[in-house]
């Protein structure tokens, strides 16, 4: 049986999610019955984009799909996801999950009872960079993260831990093992272009030892040209992490001696050094 999907909300994330949508079925690996959106003009034009049918009213799709992506604002994923889940209707969810802890308990209890999946779309995890760097972690030590966007009027509905530093926090627990208690929290947010926390840094402690410090700001209140303008996010990530007792030595080829960079490249190499690993991307904010 084909999985019937849809997309609920299609403004900026969730168009992509319809076209994510509309490509897997194009490979016949899903059919997407529907997309949903308040505004009926962008129902219409999603829809016509994406060769498929339209609608104003999630509530329409209760036993028409199979599986949605929820990409309203925050402060409605409750209510319609919590409806959907009990219904056995698969879930995946933009984040943040929810606005609040409760909420966010609220969809996973009815997950359970509407045996549903539910999955909050953290896709920093499939990051091609942050792929090729999971299997080479070992005990991090420290985090040196900075993520700093231009501000825009998407996401008034949460503050800039919910929007931008989740990703960080994520990955972070990710990297550190989610088994890994923390052990301390200092954090500091200030409000600039609205009433929420719009700019704040977090440092955040683990019981393995590992620091994570974690900057993240919608507004780029770090100094900078004036005039420059970027409509990407900019991600920088320094991690440190020791080099692993377990790994051989280098040998000198075959039938030649080791040259003398090669022999003080050896003397300078300490188990207990720590290999930095640095990237920027930009990325669209999501």
């Amino acid at each position: 049986m084909t999985l019937r999907t849809a997309v609920i909300g299609v403004g900026h994330l969730g168009r992509q999610h319809a076209r994510v949508h509309a490509a897997l079925a194009a490979e016949n690996r899903s059919r997407l019955a529907a997309v949903c959106d308040i505004n009926e003009e962008t129902a219409q034009g999603v829809a016509s984009e994406r060769e498929t049918a339209w609608t104003t009213d999630w509530r329409a799709l209760m036993g028409e799909v199979d599986a949605v992506s929820l990409a309203t604002p925050t402060e409605s994923h409750a209510e319609i996801a919590c409806q959907l889940l009990e219904a056995g209707v698969h879930v995946l969810v933009e984040k943040p999950i929810s606005r609040t802890l409760e909420e966010a308990d609220r969809m996973i209890a009815a997950a359970e009872r509407g045996r549903a999946t539910l999955m909050v779309g953290h896709l920093e995890r499939f990051n091609p960079a942050l792929v090729a760097l999971r299997p080479h972690v070992r005990n991090p030590v420290y985090f040196e993260i900075h993520r700093v966007g231009e501000f825009t009027a998407r996401s008034l509905d949460i503050d800039v831990v919910l929007d931008l530093m989740i990703h960080d926090l994520d990955i972070v627990l990710w990297l550190v093992g989610h088994e890994v208690g923390v052990t301390d929290v200092r954090a500091v947010g200030i409000p600039v272009l609205t009433n929420r926390v719009d700019a704040a840094n977090a440092r955040i402690e683990f019981a393995s030892g590992a620091v994570a410090n974690i900057t993240a700001s919608p507004t780029r209140l770090a100094p900078g040209p004036a005039s420059r303008s970027e409509t990407s996010t900019s991600l920088t990530w320094s991690l440190c992490a020791p080099r692993s007792n377990s790994s051989s030595k280098p040998r000198a080829r075959e039938g030649l001696p080791p040259s003398p960079a090669r022999k003080a490249a050896r003397r300078s190499r300490s188990p207990s050094a720590c290999s930095d690993a640095s990237a920027s991307t930009r990325s669209s904010p999501g």
